[in-house]
């Protein structure tokens, strides 16, 4: 007999807006993996040592959240091919838990995400303003602002920058920042 997938998540209720930052570095072969945590086995998550590119663990890592009041991750996004480059997913860094697992989920339906840059080193910022115009913004745009799950606040789609003063650094001042 085969066995029943994951049930639906019963999904709490809250006025608030209530979200957790995502950290994709849970997939063998990227960053770290397992290596840093397997010594200590009862941080062991109770999923066990998975591979977060895979669907269900996304289904799994959205019920609980939905089930525990939180309605969005904020995933980290590494460009990852170095800045002035056109953004491609098969060239992100840390890209699978979206890419691989979140779009690929039966139940993405129910939850919001949006993503963090993390625009530090040279292969993750923005060489300038063009760039961003014509490369970055481009990318969110078709593989994530338009996505029916992407949050938006007003209808406007929310994207958090992880070193701010890196951006005016790299776009030389607020002026290019507006």
């Amino acid at each position: 007999m085969k066995e029943k997938y994951i049930q639906e998540p019963q999904i709490a209720k809250t006025k608030y807006l209530i979200g957790s930052h995502y950290f994709p570095g849970w997939k063998e072969g990227t960053h770290y993996g397992w290596r840093k945590i397997e010594p200590f086995p009862e941080r062991k998550p109770l999923l066990g040592w998975y591979d977060e590119n895979n669907p269900e663990v996304a289904d799994w890592e959205i019920k609980w959240a939905l089930e525990h009041g939180i309605s969005f991750f904020a995933y980290c996004w590494y460009r990852g091919d170095g800045a002035g480059k056109p953004v491609k997913v098969e060239t992100l860094h840390l890209g699978h838990a979206i890419h691989e697992a979140l779009f690929k989920s039966r139940f993405l339906k129910y939850f919001k995400f949006c993503i963090m840059w993390e625009n530090q080193g040279k292969n993750n910022g923005v060489s300038s303003l063009e760039d961003l115009k014509n490369n970055l913004f481009p990318f969110w745009m078709d593989n994530y602002f338009k996505h029916p799950s992407y949050l938006k606040i007003n209808t406007k789609p929310i994207l958090l920058i992880y070193e701010f003063n890196r951006l005016l650094e790299d776009l030389g001042g607020m002026e290019d920042v507006r």
